[in-house]
C-alpha cells in the first residue's frame, strides 16, 4: 500500500500548535469540501 501524508491530499489543510510548559497541545484537519469527521480525546482533557 502506497503511504501518502494529509498535506498530499488536495483540498486538505492540517495545522498543529501546542504548549510544551503544560503539556497540551491541538491538530486540526480542515477539509475545503466538507468531511464528515470523528473525535478521539485522550488525556487530561476538560469535559
Amino acid at each position: 500500500m502506497k503511504q501518502i501524508r494529509f498535506i498530499d491530499i488536495p483540498g486538505i489543510k492540517v495545522g498543529h500548535a501546542q504548549n510544551i510548559n503544560a503539556a497540551t497541545g491541538c491538530t486540526v484537519v480542515l477539509c475545503e469540501k466538507g468531511a464528515v469527521a470523528g473525535v478521539d480525546v485522550r488525556g487530561g482533557s476538560t469535559t
